[in-house]
């Protein structure tokens, strides 16, 4: 009898696991999936005496730029579409000899969704993650790195079966435009009902 159930409960228990890993595989497509089309950045506007410790608006777009560039879904045209926000502000500036500050970093994924049931839609933040910390200009550009680094990983991999369509169209074509290659327009995105 103590057999069975303990039989019974590893069961459930793996019932229970695989039913968490749907839940989470939704939950990432919701927040990552918008069928491999590239996107564009904003970064929020950096203070001019961040200059000072090292980090500039330009080592910062170069930075993000790249990354997704590396990726192959950047669009440099502006676009209603899905684009990645990166925000960087810093503490503790007083003195302009300071090489070490406090800092936040946030990085979002923000997209455009629909809500049949309300019948309402706009752009919204569906994935982020930040840090805070204390360092100089570079360590705060290695992090920001680091999380875009994240992001693209877990991007791709939600996205990956969409970005092997449009890679391997866009080898067919030869089509090349600033390091992207074409996309479908049109598809439908996540909603919040599909939660």
């Amino acid at each position: 009898m103590i057999r069975l159930i303990s039989v019974l409960l590893a069961l459930t228990c793996c019932a229970a696991g695989a039913e968490d890993g749907t839940l989470e595989d939704r939950r990432a497509r919701f927040e990552l999936f918008n069928n491999c089309t590239p996107m564009d950045f904003v970064i929020e506007h950096l203070d001019a005496d961040m200059a000072n410790i090292g980090l500039t608006e330009d080592a910062l777009t170069a930075a993000v730029e790249s990354r997704l560039r590396a990726a192959r879904v950047f669009e440099s045209e502006p676009s209603m579409g899905a684009y990645l926000y990166v925000n960087v502000n810093t503490l503790d500036r007083e003195s302009t000899h300071q090489t070490i500050v406090g800092y936040s970093i946030g990085v979002s994924f923000n997209k455009y969704l629909l809500d049949p049931r309300y019948d309402s839609s706009g752009m919204a933040s569906t994935w982020n993650v930040g840090s805070i910390g204390r360092g100089g200009g570079a360590h705060i550009l290695s992090n920001v790195s680091r999380h875009l680094d994240r992001f693209l990983m877990e991007y791709l991999r939600v996205n990956e079966e969409a970005c092997t369509k449009r890679f391997a169209q866009a080898r067919a074509t030869g089509v090349k435009k600033e390091g992207t290659v074409p996309h479908e327009r049109g598809s439908r995105q996540p909603s919040v009902s599909d939660l």
